[in-house]
Order: structure tokens, then sequence, then C-alpha cells
């Protein structure tokens, strides 16, 4: 049917469901119509509907409330006429269209369907409970308004009194007392109709707490008063507060940055594991800072080896600070510990800390997880520390062995003429203050391409490759045109480097004098590419380098290099007339 009408899906819904009516069932619904109003609009005058058809009717209801809103007054007209079960079948078809029918109204759609579901007692005891509570001390409905409202208007006054987005909270809480009402609505609802994050935030929190039961709610408020921290909520606020009062204040105290790794933590301290691992899987869908990535790790951990985890913390420095004291993390939970390690390092640092830690307490598969996990989302994480991060990622990846072979050939290499690392900086330094320590010595974008020769020249050929193959996109100006020599450079084997080197050292270029030999003899490719640009300018450099190429016999080389340079210069052209 969707296929079929698609303009027209909704008059057809309507037209089809009286279609369906008995003659004196059709009858009564056009005489319960002409009776009610909906949002103190006037109802429909007698001489339109008397003589109507179905189809009439159907067009006549859209022309009078508009297409989103006919359906709710149908099923309303429907359900007092004591159509229920047609009333209950028209909502059921509505839903597989909803998404497609109901944009700005989807949520009073929701509100409207679940009062519609409930018995008449249950529906008066609910309008009884809603003139009675005041949510962030706004005045409830007045009784005069809700007393003789059916459904439709019930759910239209909620949503002008709260706003849409809190209207479906408020429902929820009011609804309570019928929790299987209040759990469906929970979870028909998409946390995705929240576009503001405070309050996704607020409904993702709301709907944890609501399918609590109420003892388990009380010992999760219990524990929430005493938490660690920051300064606990004071129980003033939270003896009597209801699930709606109780995401408010949580959001209000810890703000949106910590709130939902707060509720998790103290889920996780009343042993509510199941709700606390619902909840993160909520914050998956949108959550991924670097706090929460790092929280989430650790409280996944077994109470002994967040235990190893913190002793090794407090035993290790990194880039010469001193370590987090004992007395800080001993009895901290996973949320003050993450707090304490982003205090200490920063945000950026903090994930590579906690990765090099988890290396050394043993915990590999652990650290390599984290790893993936923030390699997915490197470029929103790190930002200006993705040099380090790539760098430590390669380092860390490496066995002890051949760690040790990239430290030992790291001290004895010299780059553009700097002193080599000394090997006392180097002796007891982890994977985190290696990259560190080549990041001071070389600068960001230099340091990778100093790894890259150092693991090359180490034989860790396929490290090599790696390396430069997640590293290309970073370079940009005269940078990326190093790189794209430098690279060009590694991947020949050391025969035609010496070849090149060779042919190099003979050939003028614009009557400037050829590199002197003493320049190129020992140079590794990183020199070499550094030696091109500093001789030649960046855009003569890839022309040389390609001519040279060509003569040195390497043409498949020199082609490649120029098809790679298009990308940052326009060379065809140039190249053809130095050949």
């Amino acid at each position: 049917m969707a296929n079929i009408f698609i303009n027209k899906s909704i008059q057809f819904l309507l037209f089809h469901t009286l279609m369906k009516l008995t003659d004196e069932d059709f009858e009564w619904f056009k005489k319960k119509l002409r009776t009610v109003t909906f949002n103190e609009k006037m109802a429909i005058p007698p001489e339109q509907l008397k003589e109507a058809h179905c189809y009439d009717t159907a067009a006549c209801l859209i022309q009078s409330y508009g297409e989103k809103e006919a359906l709710m007054v149908t099923s309303q007209v429907l359900y007092e006429a004591d159509l229920k079960e047609t009333a209950v079948e028209l909502m059921e078809e509505t839903d597989s269209l909803m998404s497609k029918i109901f944009r700005n109204k989807s949520i009073q759609f929701l509100l409207f369907r679940t009062l519609m579901k409930l018995t008449d007692e249950h529906f008066e005891w609910f309008k009884k409970k809603l003139r009675t509570v005041t949510f962030n001390e706004k005045m409830a409905i007045p009784p005069e308004q809700l007393k003789e409202a059916h459904c439709y208007d019930t759910a239209a006054f909620i949503i002008q009194s709260y706003g849409e987005k809190k209207a479906l909270m408020v429902t929820s809480q009011v609804l309570y007392g019928l929790k299987g009402s209040a759990v469906r609505l929970m979870e028909q609802t998409d946390s995705n109709l929240f576009t503001d994050v405070n309050r996704r935030q607020q409904f993702i929190l709301f709907r944890a707490l609501i399918n609590l039961s109420d003892g388990d709610l009380k010992r999760f408020k219990d524990k929430l008063m005493t938490f660690r921290g920051k300064t606990a909520i004071p129980p003033e606020q939270l003896k009597e507060a209801d699930c709606y009062d109780t995401a408010a204040c949580l959001i209000q105290s810890y703000g949106k940055g910590d709130v939902l790794m707060v509720t998790i933590q103290v889920l996780y301290e009343v042993n509510l594991k199941g709700a606390a691992e619902r909840l993160m899987k909520h914050i998956d869908s949108y959550e991924k800072r670097r706090k929460f990535i790092l929280f989430r790790t650790l409280i996944n951990l077994s109470d002994e080896d967040l235990k190893r985890f913190k002793d090794k913390l407090v035993t290790m420095t990194f880039r010469g600070k001193v370590a987090i004291p004992h007395k800080q993390l001993k009895e901290a939970h996973c949320y003050d510990t993450i707090t304490c390690l982003i205090q200490s390092y920063g945000e950026e640092n903090a994930l590579m800390v906690t990765i090099q830690v988890l290396y050394e307490a043993n915990m590999k598969y652990t650290a390599e997880k984290l790893m993936e996990e923030t390699d997915s989302g490197l470029s929103k994480l790190i930002l200006d520390k993705s040099f380090c991060f790539l760098l430590f990622r390669t380092l860390i990846k490496l066995s002890d062995e051949d760690l040790k072979r990239f430290k030992d050939k790291l001290v004895t290499v010299t780059f553009r003429g700097k002193a080599a690392i000394s090997p006392e900086q180097l002796e007891e330094a982890h994977c985190y203050d290696t990259a560190a320590c080549l990041i001071q010595s070389y600068g960001e974008k230099e340091a990778l391409m100093v790894t890259i020769q150092v693991l090359y020249e180490a034989n860790l050929k396929e490290t090599t490759v790696r390396l430069m193959e997640e590293t290309e996109y970073m370079y940009t100006g005269f940078l990326r045109i190093q790189f794209l020599l430098f690279r060009t450079l590694i991947n020949l084997s050391d025969g035609d480097l010496k070849r090149f080197k060779d042919k190099l050292m003979t050939v003028t270029f614009n009557e400037k004098m050829a590199i002197p030999p003493e320049q190129l003899q020992n140079a590794n490719c990183y020199d070499t590419a550094a030696c091109l640009i500093q001789s030649y300018g960046d855009e003569e450099a890839l022309m040389v380098t390609s001519q040279v190429l060509y003569e040195a016999n390497l043409k498949d080389t020199a082609e490649k290099l120029l098809k790679q340079s298009d990308s940052c210069l326009s060379l065809k052209g140039n190249c053809k007339k130095i050949y």
C-alpha cells in the first residue's frame, strides 16, 4: 500500500477503515463525529456529513483537521463510538507508516496511542494523577482542562504544557503506577527524536531509571547521595524525587559530559549491572568521547584486573611526570580513576597512558580492544595529537625484541644533521615516552618519517609499509611533497636507491650544481628527500626526482610518483619539458 498510495496514504487508511464498517456503525461514527471537538476546533457541521459516503467523509476529516491529525481524530471518534477494535486496528496500521506520515507530530501520536490503549478506568486514573503532580516546579495542568478531555485532547494538553520532548517523560512518569504502559512507551520512543544533547541525555537517563523496580530505584538514590568525586547530591533533593526529577537533578549536578558515566558507576555499585550495561549500549550510539571510552574500558574490568591496573599506574611515570599518588587511587572507582588520569595527563594523552598501563599489567587484549575502538574515531578523538597516537600505536604493537631493535637503531642514526637521541633517554623508555621523545626531537610530522626510516633500517618492513599507508593523508603543503619523495625512495631496493643517488650526483638542473657526493653518500631516504627539497625547492624537487628515476631506468617508479604528485601539483606539462 505504501508504494501505491504515497501522497494519499493517510486518506486511503481512513477510507479503508470506514469502508470496513457496517452501515449502522458508519452512521454511528458520523453522528459521533458531528458532536465532538478537538483542540477547541468546532465539530464538522452536520450538513457536510449527513449524506457523505466513506470517501467524502475521509476527505472531509482531512480538510477539517489536516492529514496528520485526522488519523488521531478518527481513532478517537471510533473509540468513543464503541468501535474500539477498529480504532486499535487503525493505529496498528498507522505504525508501519509513522516515520513517513508523522514527522513533527510523531511524539503526539505516541502519546495519543498510549492513552488510547488504556482502559477507561486507567485513563481516568491517569488524568487524576496528571492534575496533582508538578514537574521541574511547573504547575500541574488545571483540573478543568482535563475533566472531560478525551485521549487526543489530553495528549495535546500535555505537549502544550511541557513541550514535545518533555511531554514523553512526563507521561511515562505519570504512567509509572501502570508500569507496563510506561515501559512500552519508553521502548517505542527513539532517543534520536531528541536533537538537543541535554534533552537526549535526560531521556536516556529517565528511561534507565523508570525501568528499575521501586526497591532498586531507592537503592540507586541512596548510593547517589553518598557518591564520591564531586559533592554528593543533597538527600533532600532526592528523597521524594521521581525518575524524571532524579534525571534532571543528575544533569544539573554533573553536567552533560559526566552525568551518564556517574549514573553507570552508581548502578554498578548497587549491583544493577544489567541496567548499567543496557545504559552503556544506548550511549554507544552517539557518545564516543575519549573520557567515556576510557571509563567503559575500566568498568568492564574485573575487580582484580582493576586493582592490577591501578597498582601499575601508581608506579609508572610518563614524560618525566611524577606518578599519580597511591592515596588518590586506592579507593577510587572507575569514574574517579578516569577523572584522575585526565587531570594528570590531559584528555589526549590519557588514552595512550591507559593503553600503556594495560599492556604493562598484562592485559594486552583489553589494550588492543581500546586501540581498535580509538582507531575508528581517530580523527575526532585525538585531533592535534593524532601523530603522537599513530607513533605510539605502531610501537606498542611491536614485540619486546622488535621494540629494542627499533630503539637501538634510533640512537645510532642522525637526521638532517641533528644529533641522535641519546641512549639514556631511551634505555628505560616505554612506548609512550619513546613516541613523545621522537616528537620532541623532530616535530610531529617529521617524527613520522623518522620513525618509518628507523623501522626500515631495523628490517621491520611490514610495519614500515603499514605506517606509511596510514599517514599519507596527514601531510599537506611542502611536507606532503617531502613525504611523497621519502616514500618513493624508501620503496626502492638498496641497489636501486644506490643507482638513484649515483645518478643524482652527476646531473645538473636549470644550471644548478649537482648535489655534492659527501651530502648523499651515506644519506638515508629521509635525508635524501630533505636534501632534494633544500637544493631545488618543493615543486622542482618532485620533477628532479622523477627525471633522475627515469634516467636511472626506474621508469615505472617515476611515472607512479608523477601520478601521485597530481593530487597536490599540476606537474604533467612541466615534467614533459624536462624529459
